[in-house]
């Protein structure tokens, strides 16, 4: 069975729930959302209410939260899933960050420093011992000159998002096209 993708319109958000319980018993293989509403908070709901079907963000606009709060979020659905959460991120689309007045730099630059630092978040939160987690420390006790607290062990370890070039890459080779795949993975998507 394929993957569906599913959004939470407001004044329907109970029956969506209801939706997805009965995605998954009709043995549909997962459930992505996109980022229109709070794909996260979607989620979050699916987690709780289901017990087998992979779910995940199509696209969590890496610009409307920050990423600390990304991490706390994503860890959390993640271990009440027990790992069947998946999420994607992305850049969005200018009319959205024009709708919310949010400036951009470049998305790929964005991408990665955005990967980069909930790599580190989420390691300090699985309480992993990860070079990541190390300069986190060492950046804690810097800024407030005490130690960081130490963190318990997760019973469900988080895979970090690998870096995906949605259609291609986007302004510098035509969309959905091989040179736009191509140019996509000389700069380090390793999903298209």
């Amino acid at each position: 069975m394929p993957v569906l993708s599913l959004a939470a319109i407001p004044g329907r958000r109970s029956r969506t729930i209801e939706l997805a319980k009965e995605i998954e018993d009709r043995g549909f293989s997962g459930i992505f959302c996109p980022s229109l509403g709070d794909c996260l908070a979607l989620c979050e709901a699916i987690a709780l209410s289901t017990d087998r079907i992979a779910f995940g963000t199509s696209v969590a606009p890496i610009y409307n939260r920050h990423v600390a709060d990304f991490a706390a979020i994503a860890s959390f659905i993640h271990e009440v899933s027990e790992g069947r959460f998946r999420f994607g991120v992305g850049v969005s689309h200018a009319p959205a960050h024009e709708r919310l007045g949010i400036s951009v730099g470049k998305p790929l630059g964005d991408i990665r420093r955005f990967v980069d630092d909930l790599d580190i978040r989420l390691s300090l939160q699985q309480g992993t011992n990860s070079r990541a987690e190390q300069c986190m420390v060492i950046d804690q006790q810097n800024s407030d000159g005490h130690d960081a607290p130490e963190s318990e062990d997760r019973a469900v370890q988080y895979q970090l998002p690998r870096v995906i070039g949605h259609r291609g890459a986007m302004r510098k080779a035509p969309e959905n096209t091989i040179a736009g795949i191509d140019q996509a993975a000389r700069e380090g998507a390793t999903w298209v």
